[in-house]
């Protein structure tokens, strides 16, 4: 007959999103790793403005990520223009410490990264 199930009334398909609305550079700052420590000021990925607290709540959202794609098509970090170029901002790299210091791992190898070069 097959499995039944009764319907969740408080089932909310819709998730809220991760993307903040920027209005410009205002609130928030890029520069070197480590300049500046406050996650909802610090710019992960320059050309789309993702921030490390986006980056933090997506990592903590109920499917798990462990790469830095997982992360891209959730809040548009590395996306931009200079699609996480090493020799622009280095966003892509930028991540992968974010998700190694998120989810415990050792080594950033153990994060799964694009296939071809930025």
């Amino acid at each position: 007959n097959g499995l039944s199930k009764a319907k969740n009334k408080n089932f909310n398909p819709n998730r809220a999103p991760i993307i903040t609305p920027k209005d410009g550079w205002k609130g928030i700052k890029a520069g070197p790793v480590g300049k500046f420590t406050d996650p909802k000021v610090n710019v992960v990925c320059k050309c789309e403005k993702v921030t490390e607290h986006e980056v933090v709540t997506a990592l903590r959202r109920s499917l798990p990520i462990d790469s830095t794609q997982g992360i891209r098509k959730r809040t548009r970090a590395g996306m931009g223009h200079c699609q996480g170029d090493a020799e622009n901002y280095n966003c892509e790299c930028r991540v992968a410490d974010i998700i190694a210091r998120e989810n415990g791992y050792g080594k950033k190898e153990e994060i799964g990264r694009r296939p071809w070069p930025a």
